[in-house]
This record gives C-alpha cells, sequence and structure tokens, in this order.
C-alpha cells in the first residue's frame, strides 16, 4: 500500500443492490478494489426498490454490505431513511463518506452528511439524472425533478470531491460550478468474472440474436464505447479518433446522454433491449474518418 494507510470507507448506494446496477456493477466493485488494498468499506443502502432486502445485511468479498429497514416507499421513508444513513454513516466513523447518485435517497443523506457532518464528502454520478436525462424519460412528479435538478448542482459544488464515470458527465459537473480540480474520472469496468466466461459458440450467439430480436449487426454512427472487454483495453475514445479495430470485443452500455454510452434512440426497433442493459458485442468495422463502427451482436445482461 506503500504511505497511504488503512482507511475506514462507508458508501451510500441510492437503492438495493439488486435488481439495479449502480450498487452491485459499480459502487461493490470500487469498494472490493479498496478492501484488497487493505481499506475497510461499508455499502449502506435503502432497498426501496427491493423490500425484500429490508434490513438484510452481509459481507462480500471483504465488503460489509447493510440494507436499511424500509418497509414502504413512500413519502416518509423517503425523508427519514435518508437521514437514518447518514446518521448510520457517521456512527460508524469513517474516514470519508462516498454518495453514489446526487439524487433522492442517497442524495439526500449527502445533503444531511454535508450540513451536519464534518465527515469528507464524495459524490459519485454515474448518469445524467436531472433536465435534458433520466428527469425526461421518467414519468417523475415535478417536485422531484426540480428537486432532483437542485440535489446534483447543489452537491456537486459542495462536495469535497466527485466521482464521475464518463467525461460528459466530468464537464456537466464542472459546468455545476465545481472546481475542475476535485472532480475526478471513474469509469466502469467489467467484472473480473468476464474472463472465467466460456467464449460464446455460433449456437449460443444464433440463440442470444433471436431472443434480442436482432440481427447479426448494426451500424452506429458515434461514439459508443464505455468499457472494453478484458481482453481489449482500448480506453475511452473520440467519434474523430477510434481507438478500436475490427475483433475488439466491447461493453456497451445503454443510456442516456452520458459520453460513451449508446443513446435510447439508437436501440434498434423491434428489439428487446432497453435504457440501462449491457451487451457484449464484437467489432466487425471501422471508419474512422466517418466516426462509424459496425458491431455484432454476442450478448447482453440486465443493468440499470
Amino acid at each position: 500500500m506503500g504511505c497511504l494507510r488503512a482507511m475506514n470507507l462507508v458508501f451510500i448506494g441510492p437503492f438495493a443492490f439488486k435488481p439495479k446496477g449502480t450498487v452491485s456493477a459499480r459502487a461493490f466493485l470500487i469498494a472490493r478494489a479498496l478492501v484488497r488494498r487493505g481499506h475497510r468499506v461499508t455499502i449502506l443502502m435503502p432497498p426501496y426498490d427491493n423490500l425484500a432486502d429490508s434490513g438484510r445485511a452481509w459481507a462480500e468479498d471483504g465488503v460489509r454490505l447493510e440494507n436499511m429497514v424500509l418497509r414502504r416507499n413512500d413519502a416518509w421513508h423517503q425523508l427519514t431513511v435518508p437521514l437514518r444513513m447518514a446518521r448510520r454513516a457517521t456512527r460508524l466513523g469513517p474516514d470519508a463518506v462516498h454518495v453514489f447518485k446526487p439524487i433522492g435517497y442517497s442524495g439526500l443523506a449527502a445533503v444531511a452528511l454535508r450540513l451536519f457532518s464534518r465527515r469528507p464528502l464524495v459524490v459519485d454520478t454515474d448518469d445524467w439524472e436531472g433536465k435534458g436525462g433520466w428527469s425526461d424519460v421518467n414519468p417523475y412528479p415535478a417536485l422531484w425533478k426540480a428537486l432532483f435538478a437542485w440535489q446534483e448542482r447543489w452537491l456537486a459544488r459542495r462536495a469535497g470531491a466527485v466521482t464521475v464515470a464518463s467525461r460528459c458527465l466530468q464537464e456537466q459537473v464542472a459546468g455545476f460550478g465545481a472546481d475542475p480540480a476535485r472532480v475526478f474520472y471513474l469509469p466502469n469496468g467489467p467484472d473480473g468474472r468476464w474472463r472465467d466466461l466460456a467464449a460464446a459458440g455460433d449456437e449460443d450467439r444464433a440463440r442470444v440474436r433471436a431472443e434480442l430480436g436482432v440481427g447479426e449487426a448494426w451500424e452506429y454512427e458515434g461514439c459508443p464505447i464505455v468499457n472494453t472487454g478484458p481482453d481489449s483495453p482500448v480506453g475511452h475514445v473520440h467519434p474523430t479518433d477510434l481507438q478500436i479495430q475490427p475483433g475488439h470485443i466491447l461493453h456497451i452500455d445503454f443510456g442516456v446522454k452520458q459520453d460513451g454510452l449508446l443513446h435510447r434512440r439508437a436501440i434498434p426497433q423491434g428489439t428487446a433491449l432497453q435504457v440501462g442493459d449491457v451487451i457484449v458485442v464484437n467489432v466487425l468495422a471501422v471508419d474512422k474518418e466517418r466516426g462509424r463502427i459496425s458491431l455484432g451482436w454476442a450478448d447482453r445482461q440486465a443493468g440499470d
């Protein structure tokens, strides 16, 4: 670990470990990497989207995971559970608190921590949440939309640091008034378990394509790269400077107005793909002059 001392860290998630993916596919993987470097990490979650997890706690790969007791997703719990998460986080005596998603339950917990605690606060954003993003997609009440827009701007300016999943979000947060020197690019990455997966055969690919209702390939003009497969680390690219070659494997997350994400309008008509799905595709061809790549389907997993 060099000169970095072991730290006690608390992560606050925006919802349950599953079915959505921010906790399981982002916060947990970051926490696990920190634990492997000698740090202690506890993840607190408000399981409003999976009430069966209310009060459930367990340890996985050295990470402590705790669900708050939450019986109903009503106005009372939407106010009190964030306060309980903030109080629980403080009682754990962390060196820092890392809050994932600056809106909703986790966002209110972050506001409480910023106002009533001296613990260093880091806020993470992995989606475009307010106006122009998920607020334009989901049928949120007008009051929620206004609250979310305020939360992501207020916290960006007042958190000790902000981590972002994409370059677009990095620019967005800086536009909210955050000091660019305190905004850190922290992209998602595939779980190491991908390395243990057996190669898909022609029959498997045909079955998956049939289930998705898509053909063998389709073309998308732009920059659809989020994370590359474990055998093809090519990193972030710009449409005019594609750092990929035919034969590379990409993991792509269908999202909303994020740098590197395929916009939901790019989802082929008549398929079973939804915003938030993660697919594994093969690069068939690259046209650097036009910023166009041709992708072939391979797999899909549900995300958030």
